[in-house]
């Protein structure tokens, strides 16, 4: 993390730099973002992508940088724009192909994604293209052949950062704890937190692994880590639910603030935090109608099979009677 660090500031010290600096700034930015949890530093890759596209609008490092940053934040459709932006304009075809499926799939068409998953792996059955394959098969609900990819995955690695790795972990235990397979979603969380303690998003869910199996201590332990480090308010969201009985006054302000962070954010990223701050508000069924139309826009996003569940709560909660029939209708 310190090298990571390191090479951030020194890439914004290197004025003038090249168009492969540029990108690289930013998908360090990215990465450290996600690693620690600090939207401050996705927004500073947003911006720094944004200025990149207007200095140079021909070059394909430039727009595959913005896509990036715009499917961070849930602008899918903007995001392909870009991809395909770079295409035309010369870069790597398979490289952009596997970003793109990634994009399908958060969207749910798994039919459009599979294609270009499996013409990367077969073209080259390394690691990236067999994690990307176990990532497809573990969006779609295929368990048993995703663990099958994340395996070889494993196998195939050869390179020395910890980031690939501990990030392959936690996606196979993310698909383990969707299914409800708590223990063995604990455990993949696990390994991917020993390898990089630092990876908050392995921590989060590890507190939710841990709740589910009973270990409440242990995770209040690395919510309250999560908070002090991260600017993200899901963390103090969590951190507020586990509270609410031993400690009120701790998990009001907690909640106060992350309800306060939620707000901001929705001002500014509506399409990446709907899910969150509707899941969270939901929870306590404290403004079911603000919750439903933030469910409504997650599920004009992205209409998997996760969003039509959470805005099915949504009708539910402002009408119960026959939610279920109701998601189709009201999704648009």
């Amino acid at each position: 993390m310190r090298n990571l660090s390191a090479q951030i500031q020194g890439r914004r010290r290197a004025r003038p730099a090249t168009d492969v600096d540029r990108a690289a700034l930013i998908e360090f930015l990215v990465l450290r973002g996600h690693t620690l949890g600090l939207i401050a530093d996705t927004q500073s890759a947003a911006a720094e992508a944004d200025s990149f596209v207007i200095d140079q609008p021909n070059s394909a490092h430039a727009h595959v940088a913005r896509a990036h940053t715009l499917a961070t934040f849930h602008r899918f459709s903007d995001a392909n724009e870009h991809f395909e932006r770079a295409l035309s304009l010369g870069a790597d075809t398979d490289s952009v192909h596997s970003e793109q499926a990634a994009l399908l799939e958060a969207i749910g068409d798994y039919d459009r994604a599979e294609p270009l998953r499996r013409a990367a792996f077969t073209k080259n059955n390394g690691f990236a293209a067999t994690a990307g394959l176990a990532a497809h098969h573990a969006a779609r609900g295929d368990l048993e052949t995703a663990e099958s990819h994340y395996d070889r995955a494993r196998e195939l690695f050869r390179g020395l950062s910890p980031f690939p790795l501990a990030t392959l972990d936690f996606h196979r235990g993310h698909l383990w704890l969707s299914a409800g397979e708590h223990e063995r979603a604990a455990e993949w969380f696990t390994r991917s937190v020993r390898r990089l303690p630092e990876y908050l998003p392995a921590q989060g869910h590890l507190a939710a692994a841990e709740v589910c199996l009973g270990n409440t201590d242990s995770a209040i332990t690395r919510l309250r880590h999560a908070v002090t480090v991260s600017d993200d308010p899901e963390y103090a969201g969590q951190l507020a639910q586990l509270l609410i009985h031993s400690d009120s006054e701790e998990a009001r302000m907690l909640r106060e603030g992350a309800d306060a962070r939620y707000e901001q954010l929705l001002r500014s990223h509506p399409e990446a935090f709907a899910d969150h701050a509707a899941a969270l508000w939901l929870s306590d069924n404290s403004d079911p109608e603000r919750v439903l139309q933030l469910a409504r826009l997650n599920y004009r996003i992205r209409p998997t099979q996760r969003a039509a569940d959470l805005l099915r709560q949504a009708i539910d909660a402002v009408c119960p009677r026959a939610a279920s029939e109701r998601v189709e209708r009201h999704a648009y």
